[in-house]
């Protein structure tokens, strides 16, 4: 497998200050054959900072006019520079590969059925971040909560791997037509997962490995962002889990929006 040829795909929005210790990191590996960041209209520097790297003749950067969103960018990267490539990964601007993660991953698609494989995600001082974990159900949507998988120093099959990096087989990447248009952000990476599972793929985790992660560049998310969630639950409720999982889900809106007023009435008296 050490002469598999693997495509990075990096979708970059307002993340200047993250993306070259990313970039830097994946000069680094050897099995990486192309590097394809796809810039979101970042308002930032973040295609300034691309562009001033010694290595930028050996990048692919695709400029966006306009933010398509995270799916759509994933699968806009692959359609134009990646599909020669046996494999392709996906991977956040704001996560820190260890050395060699990508090399040792290639060793686990022996498994032919195997479509995408992640590893443990954590934060910079090491605590754990969610990495992989179980469908949503009707109950957990209204209960507003997700079960992860536990961490664990091995290799496992899991339901859903983060979108923050992920390790695809190309031809099932591209069989499955990609992540969703359905969502903007947030679920697509659930979506394709049960896609993937449903169409006789495989997906995993393999513990053993690590890479860092600054959720959301280490923001706190914002009220948009939290509306986009909700939105793209329903969606996924919507295709997966019928007419009950959408109630589900816009029972669990409602709670959410109850709290926010009660927790504001609060804060006013």
């Amino acid at each position: 497998m050490s002469a598999a040829s693997v495509t990075a795909v990096v979708v970059t929005y307002n993340s200047a200050g993250y993306i070259t210790r990313l970039l830097d990191g994946l000069s680094e590996s050897r099995a990486l054959t192309k590097i394809v960041v796809l810039d979101n209209a970042s308002s930032d520097d973040s295609v300034a900072v691309i562009k001033a790297r010694p290595d930028f003749g050996r990048l692919t950067l695709i400029e966006s006019s306009e933010n398509l969103g995270f799916g759509a960018a994933v699968n806009k990267a692959v359609e134009a520079e990646s599909r020669s490539s046996e494999f392709v990964a996906v991977i956040n601007p704001d996560v820190q590969l260890e050395e060699g993660v990508i090399d040792r991953l290639l060793g686990r698609f022996s498994v032919p059925e195997l479509a995408a494989v992640g590893v443990q995600l954590t934060r910079t001082d090491g605590t754990p971040v969610s990495s992989a974990r179980y469908f949503p159900s009707r109950a957990s949507m209204l209960r507003r909560v997700a079960h992860e998988v536990e961490p664990e120093d091995a290799y496992r099959e899991v339901d859903w791997i983060c979108g923050a990096f992920m390790l695809w087989r190309t031809t099932a990447f591209v069989q499955l037509g990609g992540f969703s248009s359905r969502y903007f952000l947030y679920y697509e990476d659930v979506d394709i997962c049960k896609a993937a599972w449903d169409a006789g793929w495989r997906v995993a985790i393999d513990g053993s490995e690590r890479a860092i992660h600054d959720q959301g560049h280490g923001a706190t998310t914002s009220s948009y962002l939290r509306t986009v969630n909700r939105q793209s639950r329903r969606r996924y409720a919507a295709r997966w889990l019928g007419a009950s999982g959408v109630l589900a889900s816009v029972t669990a809106d409602g709670i959410e929006l109850l709290g926010t007023l009660l927790r504001k009435a609060r804060l006013r008296s």
